[in-house]
């Protein structure tokens, strides 16, 4: 393989795949840490909560989360 010669020195491809992926999997982390929003279907309550507060039913995915 060919080294590549950028800002960080001389990298092999392998290398630049290998950090690239890295890269991918924190990503990937930290769109899972972001709160996630939930509308209740029977009361209409938002919260991040899975369960409703108010009457403890199960709630869906909100398309906006809780003002």
């Amino acid at each position: 393989m060919t080294p590549v010669t950028g800002k960080m020195g001389r990298m092999s491809v392998p290398d630049i795949h290998e950090e690239r992926l890295e890269t991918l999997r924190k990503q990937a982390l930290e769109r899972l840490r972001v709160r996630r929003a939930y509308r209740c279907p029977r009361c209409g309550h938002r919260s991040f909560q899975k369960d409703c507060s108010r009457c403890g039913e199960a709630c869906v995915a909100a398309s906006r989360p809780p003002s």
